[in-house]
């Protein structure tokens, strides 16, 4: 040991100390060990001035490299970064899509862009003669209940306009010299939801798809349900054509047809198919169906005609909490709008449901459009 110590003279510029691998070193001390990398779990920060792309892999262990733009890089940390203004704007890159819907014969409530979902823009005029901008989330109509397609062509009004169109006793509307009252046409026991856009569907001006038609109400005959009764009420400007097609397109249930408006009021004409005599039309086929299709939807899913003083009902009842939303037909895959399901009457009303229900209904709008439109 002596004689290796001997052999190193700092002053010389040849004299280097021995690598730990010498022979110098033999039988003193084992070498240190080699020490692994310590593994790097951050991927490495991006920079501008780096040229190295962001998607090149680290030579170590390490977690998946996340994409961010230069401007939003962020050095690595255990906690998320903060939201800033500066970059709040790039998170905000979702978009809701409006849901498809068919165009409406009558002018209508529009829904507010951006605006909270089931919320309408109030179908109501401030004092300035512009359109509400508030947005009604409640007031949806017995019709909208029943049919969520239909929510945005029925009429919502917010908590200003509500009382306005329902304080209103009676309206001039067509240029008819007697005014219309409402509470001839609307009775009592219909939901206020249900009465405001009853109340416009009868003061609008005719649209300009308006046609002369017929409203028809087929049974659809289900043995296998004892418990309501099923009537579809459409309309259609060939009765007899609307019969035979009616029948081949959905024919799981055999339909069989109650009577039309207007030439079936007085019972006096067959009913059997291939016998049908439709007479001569009525007019705004549109208008008079909306307005018939708002009222059976009340009376269809609040069942104000099950009370005993029914129709004498001086109030509507609670509405339903838990409407029965219409399904898709099992024949051709379609909604169909038109078909109303009714409790089955009892006592000495029992089987009336078409006759004390559709037909008085039927016949009171189409006496209506024909006195202030005929």
């Amino acid at each position: 040991m002596q004689h290796a110590l001997d052999d190193y003279h700092p002053g010389n510029s040849s004299d280097i100390p021995p690598s730990p691998s010498s022979h110098y070193y033999s039988g003193l001390r084992p070498p240190p060990p080699a020490l692994p990398p310590r593994p790097y779990s951050d991927p490495p920060i991006p920079t501008k001035s780096s040229t190295t792309p962001l998607s090149t892999p680290s030579t170590g262990p390490s977690t998946p490299k996340r994409q961010k733009p230069d401007a939003l890089a962020q050095p690595p940390q255990s906690v998320p970064a903060k939201i800033t203004k500066a970059n709040l704007a790039t998170l905000n890159t979702t978009t809701k899509r409006r849901r498809a819907a068919s165009t409406p014969p009558t002018p209508v409530s529009a829904s507010v862009s951006g605006s909270t979902p089931g919320s309408l823009q109030c179908s109501g005029y401030t004092g300035k003669g512009e359109r509400c901008k508030n947005k009604v989330m409640k007031g949806k109509s017995e019709l909208a209940k029943l049919d969520p397609e239909m929510d945005e062509h029925i009429e919502r009004y917010c908590h200003k306009h509500a009382p306005d169109v329902l304080k209103q006793t009676l309206c001039y509307v067509n240029g008819h010299p007697d005014p219309v009252k409402f509470d001839e046409w609307i009775p009592p026991y219909l939901q206020p939801t249900t009465a405001a856009p009853l109340r416009m569907t009868m003061t609008l001006p005719p649209s300009k798809k308006e046609t002369d038609g017929y409203i028809y109400t087929f049974e659809i005959i289900d043995p296998s349900d004892k418990e309501h009764v099923h009537l579809k009420v459409g309309r259609s400007v060939n009765l007899n054509q609307r019969i035979d097609r009616w029948g081949k397109q959905c024919g799981s249930k055999e339909q069989v047809l109650r009577g039309w408006w207007p030439g079936h009021q007085d019972d006096k004409k067959s009913l059997l198919k291939g016998t049908v005599d439709p007479g001569p039309p009525g007019p705004l086929n549109h208008k008079l169906e909306r307005l018939i299709h708002l009222e059976l939807a009340d009376i269809a899913l609040n069942t104000p005609y099950l009370d005993r003083s029914w129709p004498k009902l001086k109030s509507a009842p609670a509405p339903n909490p838990k409407p029965v939303v219409r399904t898709a037909c099992p024949d051709c895959g379609a909604v169909h709008q038109e078909i109303f399901t009714f409790k089955r009457m009892s006592g000495s009303n029992k089987g009336k449901e078409y006759d004390l229900l559709v037909k008085r209904i039927v016949a009171k709008w189409g006496s209506y459009v024909q006195q202030y439109y005929g």
